[in-house]
């Protein structure tokens, strides 16, 4: 074979290992996202709550013990007398925090980076348990009507933190706000002391009837610009995808190697692929949304770690740690959802007893002297399930499985699979 052909067919076999190269690692092109841009609104800093909301949070007096010791709040004089000697102690806060909320709009800063943070937004579920409490204690001195009022304006607390353009982790201090208004709101319903009118004032505001119905959808959306930022902060330095895995540390090996092993391009349309998943399924119940967000599935193939010797590794290693995250936030949705129509209910099943000296036989009698609509589960989109003579009302929560309102009330790890409240006021 002549010198000259040698060359030849060397030279071809480089050009064709060098194609197969360029082939494997070459990433592909952006992928549009314009649908998952959401508009931020032009909001003026004197009618935005945000900033005098931070101020009154950081001269908040709080330490660790301060959130279980509310928690646990009941009228014995002990517990009574340690929450209002720190209420006392954040008067000033919690003026300040009533105050900033008379604004009329909410919104957070524009989320840029991930090296951004909200520091604040702990302060806020600290503030919102001082408001809680301040309004428990008022309920135990007799000012019922004013315990409600402070009630629904921390319910409106939470409404607003979700709703005010943040990002996922707004959302979910916004809906813990909230569920601590609803759970002290559902305690206190069978006080004799409020009338029928007063309670069916509070069964539209308990039910979240004002809520845009694309709130969460909206809030996938703002997060996916986060996940973009993570994308981008990953390439520029791979080790810092420990930070975004929360804490899981990645071997040397993978730190060395990720940016031969990732694609931006490609790992950002996995990500926008699987926001839009949610975004749609947010829709529906909680019953639909395996079969609607495929794309939240583990690896499907036999040997998982077989996607680690993909030429995207890094990009797979990172999705797989953001997506079990999403499909937290769901079940969270619904638990939200169910919370409201459960609170709403209740409500509206002591007006009927308060007018009627009893309890309806079924749910649909509560409409439309009480309720807009029959209240849904959003774990099955059913009915909320309900028994006149167990005197219960319950969903069938995120294990699928009805258990006919046996979970106990006060055990919390049974509420978590079938959210359940007794109304033993109606014997």
């Amino acid at each position: 074979m002549s010198r000259q052909r040698k060359w030849i067919i060397w030279l071809s076999v480089v050009g064709a290992v060098a194609g197969l190269i360029y082939l494997l690692f070459r990433d592909e092109r952006p992928p549009d996202v314009s649908d998952l841009i959401v508009s931020r609104p032009i909001v003026a800093e004197s009618d935005n709550a945000l900033p005098a909301l931070i101020q009154a949070a950081a001269s908040m007096q709080w330490v660790d013990e301060d959130g279980p010791m509310l928690a646990n709040l009941n009228d014995a004089e002990t517990d009574a007398l340690a929450a209002r000697k720190l209420l006392a102690d954040n008067t000033t806060a919690l003026t300040q925090a009533e105050a900033a909320l008379s604004r009329p709009e909410m919104q957070f800063e524009e989320f840029r980076s991930m090296a951004q943070g909200f520091p604040y937004l702990s302060d806020f579920m600290h503030l919102a348990q001082l408001q809680v409490a301040h309004a428990r204690l008022r309920f135990y001195d007799g000012e019922q009507t004013r315990a409600l009022a402070e009630l629904l304006a921390t319910l409106e607390f939470g409404r607003r933190v979700q709703a005010g353009g943040g990002t996922l982790v707004h959302w979910l201090v916004g809906v813990f706000i909230e569920t601590s208004a609803l759970s002290c709101l559902a305690e206190i319903v069978d006080d004799p002391t409020f009338s029928s009118q007063d309670l069916l004032a509070s069964i539209a505001a308990a039910s979240g009837a004002d809520l845009d119905a694309n709130l969460f959808g909206e809030v996938m959306r703002r997060e996916y610009q986060f996940l973009d930022s993570a994308v981008d902060l990953v390439a520029n330095d791979p080790k810092t995808i420990t930070n975004v895995s929360v804490g899981v540390s990645l071997p040397t090996s993978v730190t060395t190697v990720g940016p031969l092993l990732f694609r931006q391009n490609r790992t950002r349309r996995m990500f926008a692929e699987a926001t839009r998943e949610v975004v749609t399924a947010s829709q529906h119940p909680f019953s639909e949304i395996e079969a609607r967000t495929p794309s939240l599935r583990p690896y499907p193939g036999p040997f998982p770690a077989l996607q680690l010797l993909s030429t995207n590794a890094t990009g797979r290693l990172l999705y797989q740690i953001a997506m079990p995250v999403y499909e937290t936030v769901i079940k969270r949705k619904s638990e939200i959802n169910t919370r409201r129509a459960m609170t709403a209910t209740l409500l509206a099943l002591r007006c009927h007893w308060l007018d009627h000296g009893t309890l309806p036989e079924r749910l649909d009698d509560l409409v439309p002297e009480y309720l807009s609509a029959m209240p849904l589960d959003d774990f099955d989109g059913k009915p909320l399930r309900y028994s006149r003579e167990k005197r219960r009302l319950w969903s069938i929560g995120q294990d699928l499985i009805d258990q006919g309102g046996a979970a106990d009330p006060d055990d919390n790890k049974q509420q978590k699979l079938e959210p359940t409240i007794a109304f033993d006021w109606a014997e």
